[in-house]
């Protein structure tokens, strides 16, 4: 499965990523990702059973958790 190139559109709507995809990118297991969501720490929502997360959600999740403290 390919992860994209780039996490950021130009469109009106965020892009949708699969668990997997959000996995990769966060270089976290898609198990995690699927708790993260769960949990609400993430907010994705349900299509057809499956989880998607908006890549702009995606980001915001990366800059206040996974950032290096200063």
């Amino acid at each position: 499965m390919k992860t994209p190139a780039s996490l950021t559109t130009n469109g009106p709507s965020p892009l949708l990523l699969t668990t997997e995809e959000a996995a990769a990118h966060l270089k976290l297991a898609p198990k995690t990702i699927r708790a993260l969501c769960t949990s609400r720490r993430i907010t994705a929502i349900r299509l057809c059973r499956r989880w998607r997360i908006p890549s702009d959600e995606l980001e915001r999740f990366k800059q206040i958790h996974l950032s290096p403290a200063v």
